[in-house]
């Protein structure tokens, strides 16, 4: 804050003061304090912002406003302000999807992309908004489908589209489509078996697997596959 008050129009002070504030909140959510949180990211994005209106082929001044707008949504999703998420997800959302487009070849940025499409589809969930979470869910996991056919040696990306794939199956589940959410619970399964597979000694594949094969099971219950149900609720067991 000296700094900025000493070099007012020096842009590195202004951004290193934005991300301080950004830090702040981190430290403020991880104490239980979600409202301090949240106003210390809206100070966050307020820098942010400006530095990206005086600069906005700036991919690092994006990258800072669109991760403070994220955790934004982290804080009030905690101070169960499912709107406020809601809305500020959406907006980190669309400067992820301008800044892939911007720049197809930044793999960073499709996968943010996917990942912020799935945070909105939660708090679409809360809200009520099923359908625009399924929409969501959807174009979260059409891109990190893309990101992980793209790079198939990547188990991070492939443990992403697995989580999303759950994720989307929650969605289908909350809007009634039980059969499509069987369809991509089965899709998480299927690659979440293959990375226990691959890395056998990293014990958090297979701890991954009880809740969706749980998941899977209610789903086809639900459906009246009574056999497939138990199946699935007895492999969670193993």
């Amino acid at each position: 804050d000296r700094l900025m008050r000493a070099d007012p129009s020096n842009p590195d002070h202004a951004k290193a003061l934005g991300q301080s504030f950004a830090n702040l909140g981190d430290a403020q959510l991880a104490m239980g304090r979600p409202a301090l949180a949240a106003q210390s990211y809206r100070d966050s994005i307020a820098i942010a912002e400006g530095l990206a209106r005086s600069d906005p082929k700036n991919a690092a001044y994006q990258g800072q406003v669109y991760v403070a707008y994220s955790k934004l949504g982290d804080a009030l999703a905690a101070r169960n302000d499912a709107v406020g998420a809601e809305q500020a997800y959406r907006t980190s959302r669309d400067i992820a999807a301008r800044s892939a487009q911007a720049g197809p070849a930044d793999a960073r940025w499709s996968r943010e992309f996917a990942m912020a499409n799935v945070k909105l589809g939660d708090a679409q969930v809360v809200i009520g908004d099923n359908d625009g979470a399924v929409v969501s869910y959807g174009e979260g996991v059409s891109a990190a489908k893309r990101l992980s056919a793209a790079n198939p040696g990547d188990s991070g990306l492939r443990h992403d589209l697995a989580v999303f794939y759950e994720h989307q199956g929650d969605g289908f589940v909350a809007s009634g489509y039980h059969g499509d959410a069987a369809k991509v619970y089965r899709e998480s399964i299927a690659i979440r078996e293959d990375l226990v597979a691959r890395e056998p000694t990293n014990w958090a594949w297979p701890r991954e697997l009880v809740p969706v094969r749980d998941k899977l099971g209610d789903a086809l219950l639900t459906l009246g596959q009574f056999d497939a149900a138990e199946a699935s609720y007895r492999l969670a067991l193993t």
